[in-house]
């Protein structure tokens, strides 16, 4: 009776803290550093379900000037899932900000759109809700560490040199790895890309009256839910120890609704692409027709994974039979799949109808 008390509980404090957690991010401090050129690497991940992992690695640079109030930061990083479905991200962000507002950069569609920061928005140098924890030396630097509920970051004259977030097993880690101060910035370092401006209204925030709409980028979901979810824990004097998988799941869930969706999404689709691919194959009379059939399929391989799938050099034989034999294993796999992943409703579903 106890342990369904605590699970409801614990149900209700997901909705309860994430609709009451204060989102108004407090205007961003500006830096005690004129200018600067920060290195960072990135690394991240973790458990999202029983057999579906996530691994994060990238790098990203910030430079700025007038102590912050023109800013230019680029990120190129990987999300990479894999266990009982696979599933690649590959991040390019870029933006320019000044007071006036930001200028972002989408690299799909070549072009800029300019907007202005709305409230609540992820702000890696605010400390309003963390606790000093001391000092701690980053790339040659010693910088103030601030700490409370999965949230680490570590501030030279408030400039961000760590952030953290940790929750329900899953961590993003962004350190830097060189910094260069008070640099004679050239004109170069806060250009972006010479695209179009893309004509569309102001950005708006994502925080809802009465409730909190997570984004979709994994770092500033998990920096919102670890928050609300160290303050579940502590609501109901639990610890993440004496935390059941399925209250954990919970969470779990919430942080992987993106994901999700995504991929209830590209799995059918992939099933289509190797049905459509394997009859190519079969009408194909030689290698160079059945690595034609190929491309398409090997495009649509490349969101689920990083591995490159091999030219075809050889079309007769055993050679050819192989091929079509494992093109018919993976789809009936799949398509054996299909009635429970159309029910899934959830990253957990998902990860256990893919096993």
């Amino acid at each position: 009776m106890l342990s369904c008390l605590r699970r409801y509980g614990v149900i209700l404090s997901l909705g309860f803290a994430l609709s009451t957690l204060t989102t108004h991010a407090s205007t961003p401090k500006p830096y005690g550093v004129w200018s600067a050129r920060i290195n960072y690497s990135i690394s991240g991940g973790g458990a999202l379900a029983d057999d579906l992992n996530l691994s994060i690695n990238g790098t990203a640079r910030l430079n700025f000037k007038l102590y912050g109030a023109v800013t230019r930061y680029h990120e190129e990083s990987d999300e990479v899932v894999t266990g009982a479905f696979h599933h690649v991200q590959r991040i390019k962000k870029e933006q320019k900000c000044e007071e006036q507002g930001c200028s972002k950069v989408n690299f799909k569609s070549k072009k800029i759109t300019r907007y202005k920061i709305p409230e609540g928005a992820l702000n890696e140098a605010d400390t309003s809700h963390l606790l000093p924890h001391g000092a701690m030396t980053i790339a040659n630097l010693s910088c103030e560490l601030w700490e409370a509920d999965g949230v680490k970051k570590c501030l030279y004259q408030g400039v961000p040199l760590l952030v953290e977030y940790r929750a329900f097993g899953l961590y993003y880690r962004k350190q830097a790895t060189s910094v260069t101060l008070d640099i004679k910035p050239e004109a170069i370092d806060f250009e972006l890309p010479a695209y179009p401006l893309e004509k569309i209204a102001l950005l708006k925030s994502s925080l809802k009256k009465g409730g909190m709409a997570l984004p979709k980028s994994f770092p500033e979901r998990l920096a919102k839910l670890a928050v609300a979810y160290h303050q579940s824990l502590k609501q109901h004097h639990l610890t993440e120890a004496n935390l059941t998988q399925e209250e954990r799941n919970l969470w779990l869930n919430r942080q992987g609704e993106h994901l999700f969706e995504e991929s209830k999404k590209l799995l059918p689709a992939y099933l289509e692409t190797m049905q459509k691919t394997r009859i190519c194959l079969v009408q194909a009379q030689e290698w160079i027709a059945a690595n034609e059939c190929l491309e398409p399929f090997v495009d649509f391989k490349a969101k689920l994974t990083k591995e490159r799938y091999p030219n075809i050099e050889q079309w007769r034989g055993e050679e050819r039979e192989h091929l079509l034999e494992a093109f018919d294993a993976e789809i009936f796999r799949y398509q054996s799949k299909m009635k429970c992943l159309r029910s899934a409703k959830t990253i957990t579903d998902l990860a256990s109808c893919m096993k």
